[in-house]
């Protein structure tokens, strides 16, 4: 019969910790930093022990019921947010205050050699996603939800059994099929036009490609008494950006325009999914990273939320295609997969392709890195390597998890989206529900 496994054969070892007195803004950069979804608060006297708790979802604004009333509303840190300036007020509030004001205490704790179904059981009766492992009372690591996924890799273990590492992604994968069914959001900008320009040329030679415009009559009700003349002009704007972008494709075969009623974002992801598109192309995302993940931009969102890789577009391309192709590497699968699609697209367009790393980050695998040739290596972090890099591109190539909120926010994909000065293709994985 196979061992049964205990809390310490999945959990986390490595926990990022603050002490109460640290400000939230520390804490909050503590995990974007380190990419985690919680923060354990130890006694700065004894690191050992745990006193408090926060996560990813503590930062979040959620939609509740007002009290007597039928209408729902953001709220963040137990208070309401009315508007952009009560929104940006709250954090500026927030910012230096200990995180002691905010976390949570007392905690639920496991030990590390508790029988994972145990603990699990105790997760849910909690009701908590992140769980502080004690080995002989003091700290020894952390169990997530996520940590869970593990079981599904691990062969049967049975005693005395020595779970070797995983193997190395293969350099040499299937080029995932990008271009083959792409969705673009036309609203009219010129950085609309530049990702609908961008997406033809990227279009495989049997692809098929939409673009969408999106018609949001119901806006006009926010003009009061002018809301019917509001109303003609989003019609008129509406169908505006439609013949844009006709004019932009030109009549190229496989190809149409769409206008469908509806919010941006609400529409755009509904042909994604009924398409089961696989290329979103979108204008330059608004505002900073925070901006846009907070107040809802739609670009950002997308960013986010699109069940497929995105492409981010900038500035045209002298010939109309990409001469010049920066990969992002850092050996997991997601840059695997990327960077098979940026050796696709310069082998089809005859581009440099430039792979680089940037070593600020995590630790790397020699033998990985050895494996890719001419790679680049930077002392940088990987964002300010690859919007460096975005300078002398014409398209930057990255690889994403497809985090979502919080996490996203710190991700490099996200980063590199929102500063880098040449288009951007970020490569999420498909995500229909298959």
């Amino acid at each position: 019969m196979p061992a049964r496994r205990e809390v310490r054969d999945v959990m986390t070892r490595h926990v990022v910790t603050a002490v109460p007195e640290t400000p939230i803004a520390e804490v909050a950069e503590l995990m974007l930093r380190h990419q985690v979804g919680s923060v354990v608060i130890v006694d700065p006297g004894d690191r050992g022990r745990v006193v408090g708790i926060v996560t990813e979802t503590d930062f979040d604004v959620s939609d509740e019921p007002i009290p007597f009333a039928f209408f729902r509303w953001p709220r963040l840190f137990e208070e309401w947010v009315w508007s952009e300036d009560s929104l940006e007020e709250l954090y500026r509030r927030r910012r230096e205050r200990p995180i002691s004001t905010m976390m949570k205490s007392p905690v639920t704790t496991t030990d590390a050699g508790t029988e994972i179904w145990e603990a699990v059981s105790g997760m849910l009766r909690a009701g908590v996603h992140h769980m502080p492992v004690l080995e002989d009372g003091r700290l020894a690591g952390i169990l997530a939800r996520h940590d869970l996924l593990k079981l599904l890799s691990f062969a049967p273990l049975e005693p005395g059994a020595v779970r070797t590492a995983n193997p190395a992604p293969a350099l040499d994968q299937e080029v995932p099929p990008v271009f083959e069914r792409i969705v673009c959001g036309a609203d009219g900008s010129s950085d609309s036009l530049v990702a609908l320009r961008q997406a033809l040329a990227l279009r495989a030679p049997e692809g098929h490609l939409i673009a969408v415009t999106a018609r949001y009559l119901a806006g006009a009700i926010h003009a009061g008494a002018t809301a019917p003349a509001a109303a003609e002009e989003l019609d008129a704007e509406a169908a505006a950006a439609q013949e844009r972008a006709t004019q932009a494709i030109g009549g190229a075969p496989g190809t149409e325009t769409r206008l469908v009623d509806g919010r941006p974002l609400d529409s755009l992801l509904a042909v994604v999914k009924e398409e089961r598109a696989t290329l979103l192309a979108i204008g330059t995302p608004p505002g900073g990273r925070l901006e846009g993940m907070m107040l809802g931009h739609v670009a950002s969102s997308l960013l986010h939320q699109a069940p497929c890789p995105v492409l981010v577009g900038r500035r045209d391309w002298e010939g109309d295609v990409p001469r010049t192709v920066v990969a992002g590497f850092d050996g997991s699968e997601e840059s695997v997969r990327a960077l098979a699609v940026a050796r696709a697209i310069g082998e089809r367009f005859g581009s440099t392709v430039r792979v680089i790393v940037g070593k600020g980050g995590k630790s790397l695998d020699d033998e990985q890195l050895a494996a890719v040739p001419g790679l680049e290596l930077d002392d940088r972090s990987p964002a300010d390597t690859l919007v460096a890099a975005s300078e002398d591109a014409d398209l930057l190539v990255i690889g994403s998890r497809g985090l979502h909120g919080f996490r996203a926010l710190g991700s490099v994909s996200e980063k590199v989206a929102h500063r880098a000065e040449s288009s951007v293709l970020v490569v999420r994985p498909f995500d229909y529900g298959e």
